[in-house]
């Protein structure tokens, strides 16, 4: 009877080595199951990337469908400070009057006494003169029945064919380009609409240094009515 026991005891003995020995793998398939995992690992890193699209993000914040992407700064601004035909502007001055911008008001009065009109408009008192088609806007102020002195800003003339800066009032702005050369700004109906002074029309402006040329029109092509001439400070 203990023969028989020990024999069984073997024989279960060797069916559950024989087991353990068939769910080992061998050294040779492990290392191989290893390698084939890393390629399937590269091989989806690799698809993974090439369908991803290297992109530059300060590329595309200058990108557009206009021009080659360059920053608005880049951009250089027409100025005239050189033109020659415009010496009289970077003087301050405008053609057949004798003020310049930032002249005491009280040379105006002086030459030309009391003005047709004025009131407040744009922060100070303006000038107009009917007989001379001009106008001045100003820092002047009203006290009582008293014009307080103050300093001229701005010389507005609308005197028809009047010539200023080698131009005259009544030409159109292609006509003024084709003499004074490109302006430095544009500016469209749309754009002037929230303007006090120039809703309803369409500039275009020369910047010579200290000071501004406004050429002003009610069309898009002329003819040119009313020419400002500003003072930057």
């Amino acid at each position: 009877m203990s023969k028989k026991i020990i024999m069984i005891s073997l024989i279960l003995s060797i069916l559950a080595l024989t087991a353990c020995n068939s769910n080992v793998p061998k050294k040779g398939d492990s290392v191989d199951a290893v390698d084939n995992e890393v390629i399937q690992q590269e091989d989806n890193i690799e698809s993974s990337d090439n369908n991803e699209t290297e992109t530059d993000p300060v590329e595309e914040a200058f990108d557009t469908d206009e021009g080659d992407g360059e920053p608005m700064e880049d951009i250089d601004i027409i100025t005239h400070e050189d033109n020659p035909l415009l010496e009289l502007a970077r003087q301050g001055k405008v053609d057949g009057i004798e003020f310049r911008v930032n002249s005491s008001t009280d040379e105006i009065i002086e030459a030309w006494g009391l003005p047709d009109e004025y009131d407040y408009f744009m922060g100070g008192l303006y000038f107009r003169y009917d007989d001379r088609d001009v106008l001045f806007f100003t820092d002047a102020e009203i006290n009582g029945d008293e014009i307080v002195p103050g300093n001229i800003k701005c010389i507005g003339i609308f005197e028809e064919n009047k010539e200023l800066f080698n131009v005259k009032i009544g030409m159109t702005f292609k006509e003024i380009v084709a003499v004074l050369g490109e302006p430095t700004y544009i500016y469209t109906l749309e754009q002037n609409e929230e303007s006090e002074l120039l809703a309803g029309s369409w500039t275009i402006i020369y910047d010579v240094g200290d000071y501004e040329i406004e050429f002003v029109s009610k069309t898009e092509n002329g003819p040119v009515d009313t020419v400002y001439f500003w003072g930057k400070n």
